[in-house]
């Protein structure tokens, strides 16, 4: 007997390791500091919702993304001025360099283009909107406790103030008839009937009138004929838009001209000539008018477009995926965003697939590019998805990266037919797309749009969503066995379903709570009751049956982690000092996590199931989304990825983990385990070889039961575990 045990020791290459008692799992409470070497790979393009070019030269132009200001000087290359975008303000040139520009409630004069600002006027609470006319009188408008209008008629050096007569709860735009600042056009929203109200003063703010109203629409643009100041178009951008309006004598008689959809930007080209920049349609449209009526067509579809400026036949567009530029006069456009790194400028969690071995896809949440990496975010191709409007998520089939699919927001005009499309797959890598379903325009009002998608790890076809239905106020979860062509109802809920990860084995972020399914969604039960809104951050180690989540309230932020295999939650992090934005869970067992600390610090740790926080850093960008391989750490940042080499898995020398090791408890035939934070396996053996048990362990186990085992002798082998640790023991059962 001893000899076959020096054979299998021999055969297995196994230590026998000595008798170890039970050890509880106990947690880094100091992490050990680290200074991880990151480098920025940029990803060119990024949503432009405006662009201001120099009246007197075309290679002058300054690009507003949401957080970012972006300048060129010579009509190729951009680099980036200024951590203030769109969404802290706006601006005009008022001449050839000179500027008004302003940010939150300050408005600033510039004499070379953006690049210096110097503040002349600040006005407690900000301002709504600002006019568009390239001329000396600028305009701004604002409500508060009055609502109020402020004129420059010398560039920003003195201003009125005139109160505007109709109580609104926000301004859109405010525009000017060129050449005739006495007629004045303003657009807001009173949210008390959810009404949106053009009104209209013909003496320079003295008097408003109210010419126009909609239920609660966003008014992106009002643009007026520089040769006719009663000819007027409204652009109603991409949210429940009511399509381009126009008059042709002072708002007496109104239209809304169908062939543009989601207009955010019109400008003249001539007295009879337009571009729009249009989100749908897909691209920059030219409008012609004919005998009396305008006719539009479009000159390019590759990308969503927001606004439009000029300066002689230069033409540029900022768009949902960077910048276009023409130097035609609209005929034709190119792209133009050489340094233009501005992706990510309004979401630290935008559409991002699972990393599957080295490859990796993600979307600006706006647009219709997906960027596609096969080195681990090295290097980046970007590629356009026709018809495509906004992308809400991606996931890929774990065994084959090149088959994914798409929840977006899209679609095609056929003839005079309109149809949408919600679901999108590629089984090519993403070089084309193809819509799986079709739905036409006339049924979009009662669709429930698919939000959030989830391939299964075993099915290609197989599929959950969540999805929004806008019709009954409500969300829904849905499967699909077909991939994505039928889906069936599984259950509705007032709950935002905010996210899905796992495999076969999902978890289900909501409002409320966290929910888990064995079965791809078909039933499920509740890992938790949240004490915030949502979930912010979670994952799931598939290998070691360990989802880690993040319940994130004012009062005390948790970090927590769920044993599927015995069903008992953890709490590793509590306090009120943090709070936790991602959490990604890499090969053989890694943890990293981003955090937001009290002070102002953001926090990077890595560590395993033995501890989540064994190695810290201190960033010096905010922690975005993360993804990770067994080669590198992904982080989004804005304008593209942080990547780390260093920073994967962890380095095993730094902790003082007490010695794996089993033994066997021979009074309750009971085998004792300890010590291990992945996934083991026990394997059993018969003194003449054979294999009789097989079983994979997983971490929060403490015993197996083998009573089901005749009496005899046995060697049992154990397999895996935090060092990769191999173990063999005999074993006698006498009852």
């Amino acid at each position: 007997m001893f000899n076959l045990f020096l054979v299998l020791v021999t055969l297995f290459g196994l230590e026998n390791p000595s008798r170890e008692g039970e050890n509880v799992l106990k947690f880094t409470s100091s992490p050990s500091k680290a200074d991880f070497s990151w480098q920025f790979v940029p990803l060119e393009g990024g949503v432009i919702p405006r662009i201001m070019v120099d009246p007197a030269d075309s290679q002058e132009a300054l690009a507003l993304s949401f957080s970012q200001s972006w300048k060129t000087t010579d009509g190729t290359t951009w680099f980036k001025l200024r951590d203030r975008g769109f969404y802290d303000g706006d601006g005009v040139y008022t001449g050839p360099d000179t500027m008004l520009m302003f940010i939150h409630d300050t408005v600033y004069v510039s004499p070379d283009g953006g690049i210096t600002l110097t503040p002349i006027f600040q006005r407690q609470g900000g301002f709504d909107a600002m006019s568009h006319v390239r001329s000396d009188t600028v305009m701004l408008a604002t409500t508060g406790v009055q609502d109020m209008l402020f004129i420059t008629e010398d560039k920003g050096q003195s201003w009125d103030s005139l109160q505007i007569s109709i109580d609104l709860d926000f301004i859109y735009a405010v525009e000017y008839a060129p050449g005739h600042d006495s007629l004045i056009y303003l657009a807001g929203e009173s949210y008390y009937g959810d009404t949106t109200y053009v009104l209209k003063s013909n003496d320079r703010g003295l008097s408003w009138n109210v010419v126009y109203t909609m239920e609660e629409k966003e008014v992106t643009d009002i643009e007026i004929n520089p040769s006719d100041p009663n000819e007027v178009f409204i652009s109603t951008g991409m949210e429940n838009s009511e399509g381009l309006i126009y008059t042709g004598d002072g708002f007496t008689t109104v239209y809304i001209l169908p062939q543009v959809l989601m207009p955010y930007d019109v400008e003249y080209v001539s007295n009879d000539t337009i571009l729009v920049a249009s989100m749908f349609p897909v691209g920059v449209m030219m409008g012609v008018r004919y005998l009396g009526f305008w006719n539009f067509y479009r000159v390019d579809s590759l990308t969503p477009c927001a606004d439009l400026e000029n300066s002689g036949n230069i033409w540029y567009a900022g768009a949902s995926t960077g910048i276009l530029k023409s130097s035609d006069n609209g005929m034709t456009w190119q792209r133009n965003e050489t340094g233009l790194n501005a992706v990510f400028g309004g979401e630290t969690d935008p559409p991002l697939s699972r990393m599957v071995d080295r490859t990796l896809y993600c979307s600006d949440y706006w647009g219709n590019a997906i960027y596609k990496s096969d080195d681990g975010g090295q290097s980046w191709s970007k590629l356009y998805i026709p018809g495509i409007v906004v992308v809400f998520d991606i996931d890929v089939y774990p065994q084959n990266p090149d088959y994914l699919y798409l929840c977006a927001g899209g679609g095609e005009v056929i003839g005079s037919d309109i149809y949408l499309h919600n679901i999108y797959l590629s089984n090519d890598g993403a070089q084309t797309f193809v819509p799986v379903d079709t739905i036409p325009f006339t049924e979009v009002s009662g669709y429930a749009w698919k939000q959030v998608i989830h391939v299964s790890s075993s099915d290609s076809l197989t599929l959950l969503v969540a999805a929004h239905d806008d019709s009954l106020d409500r969300w829904v979860f849905m499967r699909s066995t077909d991939g994505g062509h039928t889906f069936v109802e599984l259950g509705s809920s007032d709950e935002i379903y905010y996210d899905i990860v796992g495999t076969d084995t999902v978890f289900i972020s909501a409002d409320s709570a966290v929910y888990i399914s064995y079965d791809m969604g078909l039933t499920y039960d509740t890992v938790a009751v949240l004490q915030s809104i949502k979930v912010d951050a979670m994952d799931y180690d598939s290998d070691n049956k360990l989802f880690y989540f993040a319940d994130n309230y004012y009062l005390n932020s948790q970090y927590l982690r769920y044993h599927v295999a015995i069903g008992s939650l953890d709490t590793l992090k509590e306090g009120t000092y943090f709070d936790t934005y991602e959490i990604n869970c890499g090969p053989n067992g890694a943890v990293y996590s981003g955090f937001y600390m009290n002070g102002g610090l953001d926090i990077f740790t890595r560590g395993d199931a033995s501890d989540p926080f064994i190695d810290e850093d201190t960033l010096t960008f905010f922690p975005g989304a993360l993804r990770s391989s067994s080669e590198e750490v992904l982080c989004v940042a804005v304008g593209g990825f942080m990547r780390s080499t260093d920073a994967v898995e962890v380095e095993e020398y730094r902790r003082n983990i007490p010695t794996i090791g089993f033994y066997w408890d021979i009074n309750r035939n009971i085998l004792c385990l300890n010590n291990f934070y992945r996934k083991i396996t026990i394997e059993i053996y018969t003194v003449d070889g054979r294999k009789i048990f097989s079983r994979d362990v997983y971490p929060g186990e403490k015993s197996i039961s083998l009573e089901a085992l005749q009496c005899g002798v046995y060697f049992v082998k154990m397999e895996g575990g935090t060092r990769g640790y191999q173990g063999l023991k005999k074993i006698v059962k006498i009852r």
